[in-house]
């Protein structure tokens, strides 16, 4: 027997694969991913299932230069935690788990009824509608808004888990950077 994290017990199930082995709950009045059975590092986790779409909001997820992941319009709540369950996946400033093309997968052992997160920063380059992070880790960014505009010391430190197509927007925007625009001046007297 295994006890959840609501106190609840329940029998393993020797038929879960690492694709299966997450659910969605519904904690606090938000929905969030668990494992439900043990998760080795390196399994997936899950496939990012979608249609895509080029520009992000703020329910896409980033997987190439101008390729975001979208669940399908009209998609009922039981398709939704069945096939688009990476819709509820949180953002943790020490995950553990990344987005490796459409595949979530783990970077750590994943314990049963431990929360699925990965981060954010590594999948965006500049996020639709940054937000204050809630993960309370030691290494709390504080506000994501996307990789572009992280401190170096923590581009550094999250690099080998970010996604090839952030690195390159990254790079071009290091090799042509925008022009500031140019404020409006005032008609003359």
């Amino acid at each position: 027997m295994q006890t959840t994290p609501l106190g609840v017990e329940v029998e393993p199930d020797p038929t879960i694969t690492a694709t299966t082995a997450i659910g969605v709950a519904r904690i606090g009045g938000a929905f969030r991913v668990f494992a439900v059975a043990p998760v080795a590092i390196g399994d997936r986790v899950l496939h990012l299932e979608g249609i895509l779409v080029e520009a992000p909001t703020r329910y896409t997820v980033q997987v190439g230069a101008r390729e975001h992941v979208e669940m399908p319009a009209g998609a009922t709540l039981v398709e939704q935690l069945d096939r688009y369950s990476w819709r509820f996946l949180n953002h943790s400033c020490e995950p553990n788990a990344r987005i490796d093309g459409r595949e979530l997968v783990a970077l750590r052992a994943i314990a049963p009824w431990e929360e699925v997160t990965f981060d954010y920063a590594t999948t965006e380059y500049d996020m639709a509608e940054p937000f204050t992070c809630g993960c309370g880790t030691p290494s709390c960014i504080g506000r994501v808004r996307g990789y572009r505009w992280l401190a170096e010391s923590r581009r550094r430190a999250i690099r080998e888990h970010v996604a090839p197509h952030v690195l390159e927007l990254h790079a071009q925007r290091a090799r042509n950077p925008r022009p500031a625009r140019k404020r409006a001046t005032p008609p003359s007297p």
